[in-house]
């Protein structure tokens, strides 16, 4: 029978009968391929036409009865017939294919029309028959219309029935659970004969793929959506049977850290955390490059199953650390714009922030920056927000914390006189759009080289006079704006030692805060009024047409024998770490503390990055990475977390202790999380 007979039968036939008639294997020949006008849908009796992408099915752990193990044979006849079919559309719509992949093709039919004859018998004997659900299309809906060989090798050999590994094991072992041990026997079979598949598909795709590429590079590229890596593989990951099928550890590692979506298109997220600077119209550093690539993974914690990030993909080690707690591995694409996903599309891009230049750059995808956000950024928009809370809430807010707003050196003069009144008090001079400790002075009166920054800085626009507060505590409230409203996140307590960001609490933002202060929180429902004042900040923003994350910094202030609460110090109208930190704690389990490390006192302490995580396991339950270390020139950024808050810290300390250094930078860097 020639081929391309056999496959006019099995897609055109309407039958049953038409689907299951096998000829001989030795009968097949392929004297006359050519290609046909396809369907869009197979022919099939009108019980089995497909109603959707998706049946609801029982759980493995949940077959009780006849209906349910007839239920789950309904399911596996039609993804065998499906598979069927489209070797059959295939053999069809590829004449010019390889011979010797045509006959796999072929010789592969024969299998599934096998699978599908042991799947009815089961089926009639649990009492089933066919028709008695709905059935997918989405095998069908997903490889029909493969533009070529490879695409479609890739898709059902390599994806499809390298999922079918996972999923036989898995279906065959509750079938047993469940007293069918026949049913359970047909699925062993057929499990051996998908190693024969996948193994085939991996010859093809090699062969059909670019000489040099990686396996893993042509598979990824040659998925179509909606099908990803998540689609080769089912909930247990069955890594012996894909080294029988001929997949090399390196594919089957990249497997297991890839956690892309089953269909949904991906967002594609980008850490790109000089948005003050681009507004301001300064140039990044070298040095400031360098730790943006460092920590260019970290925007990670915020994706979504199925989500991209714009990095180099970090070790697969690392991933998998992250993904043994809980936490997403997103994939990685090594520069904007660059088609590296397993699809084109993209559903938005979610930068670090918007600036004029991150909405050109995104432009394709939606980006967009109003002239109006700028003064979203600026502290001295902040410290007005700051004044008209307090004037809403009189009593709350010390006059002695409000900033003042100045656009002349004169004011800024005058503001000093006011605030710097004994001869010990300092002030801090800050940039309108200063950020990450720089771009700002403290000082107790002006000489001369301050005079000279000052005058730069009010080329600029404005500057914020603010006294210098004792402070005992820094807090982020984490607000989401859309379309319908200002939404509280969460409030976290972070840590900074110079003005530079060192961390957050993971878990309650009052772990770890001394007895008063703690005292003072819940007498005066601090944290409530923060969450209060960032959702009306949120609101200020949404009247200018904001839309997205934004972060409100506040301070817990000793004043005058109490703990007051400052509930605006900075306003970030972008993601922040503290939103980063909200996204871990809904991930993991412990509480403890999210650490940014300095290299260098890491050095001084006698250790690196690497060796510095090996010194910390076995200290607290989870010690994980999350930037590379390997890579880590400036900051390692590490996941603290034991069962309680002060179980952490008094093993943070005894690590600090044991190391061969000196630790004291490594105290200063972290001395906000062992406050008690």
């Amino acid at each position: 029978m020639e081929l391309s007979t056999f496959a006019e039968q099995v897609l055109f036939g309407g039958t049953m009968a038409d689907k299951l008639s096998a000829p001989a294997a030795h009968t097949l020949v392929d004297r006359c391929p050519s290609s046909h006008r396809l369907p869009r849908q197979p022919s099939r009796p009108p019980a089995l036409a497909p109603h959707s992408n998706t049946v609801r099915l029982p759980r493995p752990d949940a077959l009780r009865s006849e209906a349910d193990r007839a239920r789950i044979l309904h399911a596996l006849v039609n993804h065998e017939l499906q598979a069927l079919e489209l070797f059959a559309c295939a053999l069809l719509r590829f004449p010019d294919a390889p011979a010797a992949l045509r006959r796999g093709w072929a010789v592969t039919m024969l299998d599934e029309q096998r699978h599908m004859a042991s799947y009815l018998q089961r089926l009639e004997t649990c009492g089933g028959e066919l028709g008695q659900q709905p059935v997918s299309g989405f095998f069908w809906n997903a490889l029909h219309d493969a533009p070529d060989p490879l695409s479609f090798v890739t898709g059902l050999e390599v994806c499809l029935e390298q999922a079918n590994l996972d999923f036989a094991r898995v279906w065959a072992a509750a079938f047993r659970r469940a007293g069918d041990a026949a049913t359970a026997t047909v699925l062993d079979e057929v499990y051996e004969d998908e190693i024969r598949h996948v193994r085939l598909g991996m010859t093809w795709m090699r062969r059909l793929g670019q000489p040099g590429d990686t396996d893993w590079h042509t598979f990824t590229r040659a998925l179509r959506f909606p099908l990803t890596p998540a689609r080769a593989r089912g909930p247990q990951l069955d890594r012996e049977g894909r080294r029988r099928a001929g997949i090399d550890d390196g594919f089957i590692e990249q497997l297991a850290t890839t956690e892309v979506s089953r269909g949904r298109v991906p967002r594609l997220l980008w850490f790109n955390p000089g948005v003050e600077d681009e507004i301001a119209g300064r140039s990044a550093t070298a040095g400031q490059r360098a730790v943006q690539q460092e920590l260019a993974v970290l925007i990670g914690l915020a994706a979504r199953s199925g989500d991209a990030v714009v990095a180099p993909r970090p070790p697969t080690s690392f991933l998998s650390a992250w993904r043994g707690i809980g936490l997403v591995v997103p994939q990685f694409v090594e520069q904007l714009g660059a088609r590296q996903l397993p699809d084109e599309r993209v559903a938005e891009v979610v930068p670090w922030g918007w600036s004029p230049q991150v909405a050109a750059a995104c432009a394709v995808h939606g980006g967009r920056w109003e002239p109006r956000w700028r003064q979203l950024h600026s502290k001295a928009w902040a410290a007005e927000r700051l004044v008209h809370w307090s004037r809403q809430h009189p009593g709350l807010v010390a006059p002695e914390h409000l900033g003042v707003v100045c656009t002349s050196e004169h004011a800024v003069e005058e503001a000093l006189q006011r605030m710097a009144e004994a001869p010990g008090d300092t002030c801090w001079i800050k940039a309108a759009f200063s950020a990450a400790g720089r771009h700002r002075l403290r000082v107790h009166r002006l000489e001369p080289p301050q005079r000279t920054w000052l005058q730069r800085a009010l080329q600029q626009g404005e500057v914020v006079v603010e006294r210098h507060l004792d402070v005992r505590a820094e807090l982020s409230a984490q607000v989401e704006i859309g379309d319908d409203g200002v939404r509280l996140r969460g409030v976290v307590r972070f840590g900074a030692c110079r003005a530079v960001f060192r961390g957050a609490v993971v878990g309650k933002p009052t772990h770890g805060l001394p007895s008063d202060v703690l005292r003072a929180v819940h007498q005066h429902t601090l944290l409530d009024r923060l969450g209060a004042a960032a959702t009306w900040v949120g609101e200020q923003a949404a009247e200018r047409g904001y839309r997205g994350p934004l972060g409100v910094d506040a301070l817990l202030v000793q004043h005058e024998g109490e703990v007051r609460l400052k509930p605006v110090s900075e306003i970030n109208p972008r993601l922040t770490m503290g939103r980063l930190c909200l996204e871990v704690q809904r991930r993991v389990r412990g509480v403890g503390g999210w650490l940014f490390l300095p290299v260098r006192a890491l050095t001084a302490a006698g250790t690196d990055p690497v060796d510095f995580l090996r010194r910390a396991q076995g200290r607290v339950e989870v010690v994980v990475a999350t930037n590379p270390p390997e890579q880590a020139r400036h900051v390692l950024t590490v996941l603290w977390l034991s069962a309680t808050h002060r179980a952490g810290v008094h093993a943070w300390r005894q690590l600090l202790a044991s190391l061969p250094g000196d630790p004291s930078a490594l105290e200063r860097a972290t001395a906000w999380l062992s406050v008690d």
